[in-house]
């Protein structure tokens, strides 16, 4: 629906392997993950802009990777995105800019999983990767 709203394309690449495989993460909290940057993607970019999610295993793991073609995020905050309450602009306020709970809230459920996440600009748009270990 948000997509819909702002007229946003959103690809899906799906390339998973061992479909018995069980990873360190519940469904529940996987789709948490996946809905808050799939959001914050959809909320950054432009209205018509786009947002590609791809799906795929590798290396023991399930990597999840969602780029968008929006603004990035300045370089100076990358390293606390994933801090609480931290958002990069502190002008913007919880209706335009959300409460800064969504990486926090991201970065530990993947860490509770044994996992790792990872933002970096795109030039254009910011690449998010979250890596879920098989068990």
């Amino acid at each position: 629906m948000l997509a819909l709203a702002k007229d946003v394309d959103v690809g899906f690449a799906v390339n998973v392997t061992g479909e018995d495989a069980t990873f360190a993460i519940g469904h529940g909290s996987f789709g948490r993950v996946v809905d808050n940057l799939l959001s914050n993607a959809i909320a950054a970019v432009h209205d018509e802009g786009s947002v590609s999610v791809s799906l795929s295993t590798q290396s023991g793991g399930l990597t999840l990777e969602i780029r968008d073609d929006g603004p990035g995020m300045p370089e100076s905050f990358i390293p606390h995105a994933f801090d609480r309450f931290a958002r990069p602009d502190d002008s913007r306020t919880s209706s335009t800019g959300g409460s800064g709970l969504g990486l926090a809230l991201v970065g530990a459920i993947v860490d509770s999983a044994g996992g790792s996440v990872s933002l970096r600009n795109g030039g254009p748009g910011l690449v998010i990767t979250v890596v879920i270990p098989q068990m």
